[in-house]
């Protein structure tokens, strides 16, 4: 009788995970638990005024689904640097608790690359990644990008962020997207401006990097850095702590899918 613990068991109930992926997973988890407390009790750390629908009850509904969202995406995000494929399953539903948090904080960019972009993503991935895979639950990255292709790619997110940024702040756009036009509590029009920019930024390089992670391509990490630096800096400005814990975390986990992906292999 083979008493052997299948793979994917190992994986997803973190058997065979290594010391650093088992640290920064409980990491993420405390500090989502901490902050997902203070939420509950501390009003600062929830910011239910900063929204057109105000009210507690708002605030506890971001609270709730945004705790969720930084459980289930960062369980995801972890896996997919293991290149495992159940990484897409706890993906989709963290992109649904994500995609509701960001529409909550007029986030319109985030909503929509959460929504209309990585839930059919993840469907998608689960597939491609199935195929690729020979019947084994891990996959192997296909290639690194030719120079021409970097050029391509920067020039795309550079231009398509830009350009989002101001559809972003346009009236009948944010009265669409929220039933109503933003009215962010800054004083500064940098800091207004520097929301639309990240807001924006995180739309154009999240998509750029789920086709990169589709297709396999190991330069994908480098734009999930970037996707966490700008969306870390979002959320310290619309205040919502919970994500500011997740992308904090998941910041150190770039730098490790980096080396797990062999970005910088030559081949």
């Amino acid at each position: 009788m083979n008493n052997q613990i299948p793979r994917y068991k190992k994986v997803i109930f973190f058997w065979n995970w290594k010391p650093f992926e088992k640290f920064i997973l409980l990491l993420n988890w405390v500090l989502a638990t901490i902050f997902f407390i203070l939420g509950f009790t501390v009003p600062m750390f929830i910011n239910p005024d900063s929204h057109p629908f105000g009210g507690t009850c708002r605030g506890w509904v971001l609270n709730v689904v945004s705790y969720l969202g930084n459980i289930f995406n960062f369980l995801s995000i972890i896996i997919s640097t293991r290149k495992h494929i159940s990484n897409f399953f706890f993906g989709f539903i963290g992109c649904i608790f994500l995609g509701i948090s960001s529409l909550l904080l007029s986030c319109n960019g985030n909503a929509i690359l959460y929504v209309i972009f990585y839930l059919p993503a993840q469907v998608t991935g689960f597939i491609l990644w199935k195929r690729s895979a020979n019947g084994k639950k891990t996959i192997e990255p296909y290639r690194k990008l030719y120079w021409w292709e970097n050029l391509i790619l920067w020039s795309v997110v550079i231009g398509a962020t830009i350009g989002f940024m101001f559809i972003d702040k346009i009236p009948n756009f944010q009265i669409f997207m929220n039933g109503g036009a933003i009215k962010p509590p800054y004083d500064s029009q940098v800091l207004l401006w520097m929301r639309y920019f990240v807001d924006s930024a995180g739309l154009i390089v999240g998509m750029c990097a789920m086709i990169m992670m589709l297709l396999r391509v190991r330069e994908q990490w480098f734009l999930w850095l970037i996707i966490d630096i700008v969306t870390l800096i979002l959320h310290c400005i619309v205040t919502n702590t919970q994500m500011i814990c997740a992308f904090a975390v998941s910041l150190i986990n770039a730098f490790y899918g980096i080396i797990t992906w062999g970005v910088f292999k030559k081949k």
